[in-house]
């Protein structure tokens, strides 16, 4: 992100800074939303519209590179993904069988493992497409990860699988 604010946006290093510290707290808001005002909501529908939310708002954001359009889209899009961060876990310790300790520590090597491979599908779409063939392949991922987080699991109450 910091090398497309700065060689498409073309904002100074300074002003990448600024930006990144304006989605940081627009990423510590979102986190506070979801711990307060959506703990009632199901935590799979959160985890699938904010999903959604992040992936709609990624496209314009490298489609339409102006500062008065990418930082908006990215404030929004920052505080979308620590809603979804916040929610799977809270996913994850309302559904999972096993262990509160043994979930959150399989959650954080399949987050550090999809960083990864986030990295490297990441990176191959920047250096084939460019910046653009992110904006597809994000909101692609997005909208895959939506439907997961929707998808009902075995045995679990209120579910429709058996």
């Amino acid at each position: 992100m910091g090398a497309f604010l700065g060689t498409v946006v073309g904002f100074s290093p300074p002003h990448v800074g600024l930006v990144y510290a304006l989605a940081g707290g627009a990423y510590t808001a979102g986190s506070i939303a979801a711990g307060s005002h959506l703990g009632g909501a199901s935590p799979r529908l959160v985890v699938a519209v904010s999903s959604v939310i992040g992936g709609v708002l990624v496209a314009p954001l490298f489609f339409l590179p102006v500062p008065w359009v990418v930082i908006p889209l990215l404030l929004v899009a920052s505080a979308a993904a620590a809603i979804c961060s916040v929610s799977v876990v809270a996913l994850l310790a309302d559904e999972s069988p096993a262990g509160a300790g043994t979930t959150m520590v399989l959650n954080g090597s399949v987050l550090n493992l999809g960083t990864a491979g986030g990295a490297i599908l990441g990176g191959a779409l920047i250096a084939f497409g460019g910046y653009p063939a992110l904006g597809i392949g994000l909101p692609l991922f997005a909208l895959a990860a939506a439907a997961l987080a929707w998808w009902p699991v075995s045995g679990q109450p209120g579910t429709t699988a058996s």
